[in-house]
């Protein structure tokens, strides 16, 4: 699965994650981000099914300032997925540090 979405949407799906039914006006306040912004990201976000509301309102459709969201079972699994993504690519470069590391005592001691 691949889960094509930026660093905003990212910081609202955690949003949504800790918090739920959280309108655009409140997202922006807490994330301090232009609230224009937050409503283009939201739109992304309901209509790939990352997020849901109890509104009568459509994927696809507009959406108001003020309606509640929450995060889907999809947006769940985007937040692990990119989760366990990270730690994949961080494995590495912890280990290259730590070789680093070890050279550099090993240099000193034989100095």
């Amino acid at each position: 699965i691949m889960y094509d979405i930026d660093r905003d949407c990212r910081m609202i799906l955690k949003t949504l994650a800790k918090r739920d039914n959280l309108s655009c006006c409140d997202i922006a306040l807490l994330l301090s981000i232009d609230e224009l912004n937050v409503a283009d990201k939201l739109f992304y976000l309901f209509s790939n099914d990352f997020i849901e509301t109890d509104s009568n309102i459509k994927p696809g459709e507009p959406i108001g300032l003020k309606i509640p969201f929450s995060i889907s079972v999809k947006g769940r699994a985007c937040l692990e997925y990119i989760f366990k993504d990270s730690w994949r690519f961080r494995i590495p470069v912890i280990i290259s540090i730590i070789a680093i590391i070890i050279s550099i005592i090993s240099l000193r001691l034989s100095i």
